[in-house]
């Protein structure tokens, strides 16, 4: 993270490794030792770790022990997140969600019929949205909206890189 821990996901939920100790999340915050197997993580603007694990989505503040539930209805957990400069966190679940996080607001997408598997945020501004179909899409902020970028392949993985570049990988 931008303080120099290191993050882990566990069957047991959220540790944090600071270079020389292990330190399991749950036994600090009483709220997380029940959060159960962590699937992804990511950390927004403020410092706040996201992570979704198999009994929901949570966040936790290392700077004030402050934690919680997200009420987002995915019983699973959710493949991806990702947290964008103005304040909202992405996830990728059964449906796309953005959470607002200056004012509590869910907001939910259905893009193409097919699930959201990957998030990217490239420093042009852009989130970029990976469905399990292959077909890849883009956010439009004014029309609050996703565009299909129209491609000759089907995409696997999608990674933003240094510059405003995206790396891809094709199941051809």
């Amino acid at each position: 993270d931008n303080s120099g821990f290191m993050w882990i996901g566990t069957r047991d939920g959220l540790c944090r490794y600071d270079g020389r100790t292990f330190v399991r999340i749950g036994e600090i915050v009483p709220d997380l030792s029940m959060c159960g197997k962590v699937l992804t993580m990511a950390e927004d603007s403020q410092g706040k770790i996201w992570f979704s694990s198999s009994n929901g989505i949570y966040y936790y503040n290392p700077a004030t022990d402050e934690s919680g539930i997200l009420g987002i209805p995915e019983r699973r957990g959710c493949r991806d997140i990702q947290a964008d400069a103005h304040g909202n966190v992405w996830f990728a679940g059964n449906s796309l969600y953005r959470y607002d996080t200056a004012n509590g607001g869910i907001h939910t997408y259905s893009i193409g019929g097919s699930r959201p598997v990957m998030l990217a945020y490239d420093s042009f501004d852009t989130i970029w949205v990976l469905l399990e179909d292959g077909s890849l899409y883009t956010y439009d902020k004014l029309k609050d909206t996703f565009k299909l970028q129209q491609l000759y392949f089907k995409i696997k993985i999608i990674e933003a890189a240094e510059g405003g570049r995206m790396l891809a990988a094709t199941y051809d």
